[in-house]
């Protein structure tokens, strides 16, 4: 019976001594930072599984002052409608360093920039675990400073609509929000005019699990072809944007040239360059305006057409600044 006695407890020993061995294991692993599925578990395991997306995080330390003070997004905010991006081309997925290359824009499109007031800008997310899964808000808020048609005409226009938002830290470097499935909606506004301020709210927000990734792909930006002064026709190109000139006198553009059937759909913006003698649109047999009425490219003002046709210009928005 005392045979029988020791034999059991030297068994029961060399059983319970096979976990201990597996912490220590998991204890050596953790301090040197280098566990990993095979080191430990058997693939097939559910632990296993859990144990290597862990292995891809790794350990999270603490930081400095430098790396938690807060604002630091700079007050620049880049915004990329649905509309903008060319689905022709494969939206860019995060590699393994949560990085995400160039956004492709369609022929003529380029990224908008809004010049936010300062501090003005968060971004944040929360979790919170209901009865079946964690449901997830993201939400970023900047506010646009002024009483400004160009504000105006943004919310009118875009309310309720879908963007990629590019922010940049003050380390220069540029992170995303949203793609081309789960973009970030224009959720709410909030204009004010009045005593206490001049300026609009607008925040974005989803409910995508993903978060912020680093953006490292190109910041699109094309400036607009300069009309030259006193110039009455405009000769169009691969660019979007065009600016008048600084006129010496009287200056109304009337004709226009350089499009053609592939053209047709596109979007061409006039942006006004001002002066003494400001350029004009007026409605001609080839540029038809909203109410047949006249644009004026005052400093501030812009006009946007569609190409009907090669010969024909629809007016789809403006801006008329005094």
């Amino acid at each position: 019976m005392r045979d029988y006695n020791r034999t059991r407890k030297s068994i029961l020993g060399k059983i319970l001594l096979i976990p201990m061995l597996i912490a220590i294991l998991f204890a050596v692993a953790i301090i040197s930072d280098a566990i990993t599925l095979d080191q430990v578990l058997t693939a097939g395991s559910a632990s296993g599984v859990m144990c290597a997306s862990m292995a891809l995080i790794g350990n999270i330390g603490r930081v400095s002052d430098k790396f938690t003070a807060g604002k630091q997004i700079i007050a620049r905010v880049i915004l990329i409608t649905l509309d903008q991006i060319d689905e022709s081309v494969p939206f860019p997925t995060p590699n393994t360093a949560r990085e995400v290359g160039t956004i492709p824009l369609k022929k003529g499109e380029f990224m908008h920039s809004f010049q936010a007031i300062d501090d003005s800008l968060e971004d944040k997310s929360s979790g919170s675990k209901g009865d079946i899964t964690t449901e997830v808000t993201n939400e970023f808020t900047f506010i646009l400073g002024g009483h400004r048609g160009q504000i105006h005409q943004f919310l009118e226009d875009h309310a309720g609509d879908r963007f990629i938002i590019i922010y940049q830290m003050t380390d220069r470097s540029y992170w995303v929000l949203g793609n081309d499935l789960k973009p970030m909606l224009l959720k709410s506004f909030e204009r004010l005019n009045g005593k206490d301020s001049r300026s609009a709210t607008v925040t974005f927000g989803n409910t995508s699990f993903e978060q912020p990734y680093k953006y490292v792909g190109a910041i699109v930006t094309v400036p607009p072809v300069e009309l030259a002064a006193d110039a009455t026709s405009i000769a169009f190109s691969a660019a979007q944007q065009y600016t008048t000139g600084d006129n010496a006198g009287a200056t109304t553009i009337a004709t226009f040239s350089g499009l053609s059937a592939s053209d047709i759909g596109r979007t061409v913006e006039i942006c006004g360059g001002g002066g003494a003698y400001p350029t004009q649109i007026a409605e001609t047999d080839g540029i038809i305006l909203r109410g047949g009425e006249t644009w004026i490219g005052n400093a501030g003002s812009s006009i946007v057409f569609q190409v009907l046709d090669a010969n024909t210009l629809v007016e789809v928005s403006r801006v008329q600044t005094a």
